[in-house]
C-alpha cells in the first residue's frame, strides 16, 4: 500500500488532470511495479469519461495492506 501514492491519484482524478496520469507509470518504480495495476484500469475509465470525479471515500486498510478508493463520474444530462 502507498497511501501518498493513492491520495495523489484520486487528486488527480478529481481535478481531470490526464496530464499528469499519462506519465505515471514512464518511469521505472517497485511502487508502480508492484502492487498498484488496478490503477491502470482507473486511468482507462478516466481518459474515456474525461470528466472530474467525485471521491467518496478513502480507506488506508493497513491491515490489508491495501487502500480502497471509492470514486464515481457524475454524467447527468449526457
Amino acid at each position: 500500500m502507498d497511501e501518498p501514492l493513492d491520495r495523489w491519484f484520486l487528486e488527480r482524478l478529481e481535478r481531470n488532470d490526464g496530464e499528469a496520469l499519462q506519465h505515471l507509470f514512464m518511469f521505472d518504480s517497485d511502487t508502480l511495479r508492484g502492487g498498484t495495476g488496478e490503477i491502470r484500469a482507473w486511468i482507462s475509465v478516466a481518459g474515456a469519461i474525461q470528466r472530474q470525479a467525485k471521491v467518496l471515500d478513502y480507506i488506508a486498510a493497513n491491515h490489508a495492506k491495501c487502500g480502497l478508493g471509492f470514486v464515481y463520474w457524475p454524467v447527468e444530462g449526457e
